[in-house]
Formats: structure tokens, C-alpha cells, sequence
């Protein structure tokens, strides 16, 4: 007991006999407030399950599908190449070390957002929490659809918005939001989009400092050496999924590319198309056979 409170509630101090009855109660929830404040230890100290709020770069250095902004910009897109199955989450769950407990709210969020070209790699995947602040992957998810507004209206080059959110998501929150609590609250999720939303001449500065290792043109991964000139390693597909003849080969929404030759070739409506097997499996793409 607190010496403090002992003292208090002593008999023998002549003064607990005569303290009225709301007071006696006062000085008790005083004392537990204390002891459980004493008791809870901070975020930093939660142990083995504390969130990150950054990514650790050696197990999510971030890896992209495409850098391809017309690609991205097609509505429903990021629907199209959605593909982390259970077994996935619970792959990055246990490469953190982290157990989701029941009522948690967390997800396994991409890096990179597929809506800005991220892929459904686990290089490119991490366990984020939604009840940390002031940052948590609500406050991220904004971001995301702010910097896919932006790209798509012409105003980032996507390559810039890769590298800058997948370097510092929350430095790349404060030079395009601002504060976590109000920043880019027109981008929340089921929010109208504004009209009109422009970077500032800092902003500009500030992501294109976050994004000066930009991904040279063609190139599919954060941490590859670029594609050698004029080789083209992916192409947009066709309206009715098909691929174009430079670039026959069909990816999937399931990560499995297809030949010419395969037998469901011709059934497979291709979200990605690829010149070679080779530009297939460095977008992440596996073999269908």
C-alpha cells in the first residue's frame, strides 16, 4: 500500500475513524488508478507481439507488380490482383514473430498498395495494427489513395510514390497529409474524392527526396538491378484479356502465368501480359506447370 494512503486508513492515526464514507472511497479508486498506471507498461514494452509501425526493411523491403500507371488507374484494378490467401497472412505473422488474438484489429497490409503497383509478395507484406496511434494502417490506407490520386491525375510519377511510401510511409503521411488525425481525410475509406487535390511545391521536394531511387522504367522490384534497355517487361492487356503479340505471355489474378501452349491459355483473361517466362517470375508470377 501507498505510504501516503496507509497513513490515510490508520486507525491509529486518529484520522480514518472520522472520514466520511465518499471519501473513504475516493482515496481507494485514487490508489488503484495508481497501482494499475504502475502496473500497464508502455507500447515499446509490450513484448514479443508489440506492433510495428514501421515495416522491418530486411523482411518487407517492398516489391512492386507493375510500374505501369495506366495499368493502375483502370477501375478495379487493385480487385483484379488481390491474391493473399490465409496461409500467406499467417506466413508474415510468424516471419514477425506476431500472434493475431481474437478482437485484435490488424491486417496484413502491402507495403507498396496494389493500387499504386504493389504486389501480393511477401517481400512486399507486413502485419500492420489498427489500434495504434496516432499511425495505424487506417491512417496509411489514406495516404495510399492520396498518392493514387495523384499519380493518376499526372501530378507523381508512380515510380516516386513506390519508392517514397515503401522508404518512410509515415514521412511520405506528413509530406503529403500532413497530421495523422485530420490529413487527407477527403481520401478516408467510402469518402467522395475532392475535385481538385495538389501537392505543394515542399510536398514535391520532400517525396521526391523520400523517392530518388526511383525505379528506372520496366523495372518490377525495389531491390533488382533495371532491365537491360529497350526491353520491354510487361504490357498492358487487351479489353477482352487477351495479350498482345510483343507480349504474349498471360499473368493472372491468381500470380500464375500462362504460354501459348498451355491448355488453359485461351480460358485465362490476363491482368498482366509478359515477353518472356523470365520478365513473368521477376513480377512474382509462378510457372502454371
Amino acid at each position: 500500500m501507498l505510504p501516503c494512503l496507509q497513513t490515510f486508513l490508520s486507525p491509529r492515526s486518529g484520522v480514518g475513524k472520522h472520514v466520511p464514507r465518499r471519501a473513504w472511497l475516493w482515496a481507494i479508486g485514487v490508489f488503484l488508478g495508481i497501482g494499475m498506471a504502475q502496473l500497464a507498461p508502455p507500447l515499446a514494452l509490450l513484448g514479443e507481439n508489440t506492433p510495428p509501425i514501421l515495416p522491418d526493411a530486411s523482411k518487407t523491403p517492398g516489391d512492386v507488380l507493375t510500374t505501369d500507371a495506366s495499368l493502375v488507374c483502370q477501375k478495379g484494378y487493385s480487385a483484379s490482383v488481390r491474391n493473399v490467401p490465409p496461409a500467406l497472412k499467417r506466413q508474415v505473422f510468424a516471419l514477425y514473430g506476431l500472434t493475431k488474438k481474437a478482437g485484435q484489429d490488424w491486417e496484413v497490409d502491402h507495403l507498396i498498395s496494389l493500387e499504386l503497383g504493389g504486389s501480393n509478395s511477401v517481400r512486399n507484406l507486413w502485419p500492420q495494427a489498427g489500434f495504434t496511434t496516432p499511425w495505424n494502417y487506417h491512417v496509411k490506407d489514406r495516404l495510399e489513395n492520396a498518392l493514387h490520386y495523384l499519380v493518376c491525375r499526372g501530378e507523381l510519377p508512380i515510380s516516386v510514390a513506390q519508392h517514397a511510401i515503401a522508404k518512410n510511409w509515415i514521412e511520405s503521411f506528413k509530406a503529403v497529409c500532413g497530421d495523422a488525425a485530420a490529413g487527407c481525410a477527403a481520401f478516408r475509406y467510402g469518402a467522395r474524392y475532392p475535385e481538385a487535390f495538389h501537392l505543394t511545391p515542399e510536398a514535391k521536394q520532400k517525396l521526391s527526396a523520400l523517392g530518388q531511387v526511383a525505379l528506372p522504367e520496366g523495372q518490377t522490384r525495389l531491390d533488382t538491378p533495371p532491365p537491360p534497355a529497350n526491353t520491354p517487361q510487361s504490357a498492358r492487356p487487351n479489353p477482352d484479356g487477351s495479350c498482345p503479340a510483343e507480349a504474349p505471355i498471360k499473368g493472372s489474378k491468381t500470380r500464375v502465368y500462362h504460354l501459348p501452349s498451355d491448355p488453359y491459355y485461351a480460358a485465362t483473361h490476363a491482368v498482366a501480359c509478359f515477353p518472356s517466362e523470365e520478365a513473368a517470375r521477376s513480377a512474382g508470377y509462378r510457372s502454371s506447370r
